[in-house]
């Protein structure tokens, strides 16, 4: 899958010219991001460093068994607010989701709504069995996500992860099985998938 419509976003797989873009999201974003995600203080944010990223990425979407990363773009006007993936991470028949917002649109409800369009793509065009959501319980927001799309809180572990500062921190799981999607409130998130060339491949 290449790209997800909703209400009021797309989200897409990265194309070469939102690498300036990429970066100078990253940039304006990193003290919000390095509380919680390792990995933003190790991206590089330069234009040919983005572009290098965004043509391994775009690889991947054609490997099924990969990290599938997508932008978080609002569908009237173009910008790129975010990012969120599908990650294979999480055992057999599982994908994980991960997901970040920038600081100017957190709190509209961008994150719940892409979120609950790719635990839709997870089942209907994946096939998965099992959807998960890991986060930091300190990070009220991103916990709010599964939460209000129905996941449920499997557990939270004890100094299972390393915060950006490589200190022991806990990690909550939340789950959402297959059988369980029908009566989620991710069904209330419209959607329609679409592959490389734009062709509907799911829509609920």
């Amino acid at each position: 899958m290449y790209s997800v419509r909703t209400e009021r976003l797309l989200v897409r797989g990265y194309e070469p010219t939102d690498a300036a873009a990429s970066g100078e999201l990253l940039k304006a974003n990193l003290e919000h991001l390095a509380r919680w995600m390792p990995w933003a203080t190790m991206e590089a944010t330069t234009i040919d460093s983005r572009l290098a990223w965004i043509r391994r990425a775009r690889a991947d979407l054609d490997r099924p068994a990969s990290d599938l990363v997508y932008g978080i773009f609002d569908g009237s006007s173009g910008e790129l607010m975010g990012g969120i993936g599908l990650h294979a991470r999480v055992g057999p028949q599982a994908l994980e989701i991960g997901y970040w917002i920038s600081v100017a649109h957190e709190g509209r409800g961008y994150v719940t709504e892409a979120a609950g369009a790719l635990t839709r793509v997870a089942f209907d065009v994946h096939r998965v069995a099992r959807v998960e959501i890991h986060c930091d319980p300190r990070n009220v927001r991103s916990a709010a996500v599964p939460r209000r799309l129905g996941y449920t809180h499997d557990a939270t572990l004890r100094r299972r992860a390393l915060d950006p500062r490589g200190r022991e921190c806990d990690r909550m799981i939340w789950s959402l099985f297959a059988d369980e999607l029908g009566a989620s409130a991710a069904t209330k998130v419209r959607y329609e998938a679409f592959d490389a060339l734009g062709r509907s491949v799911a829509r609920g």
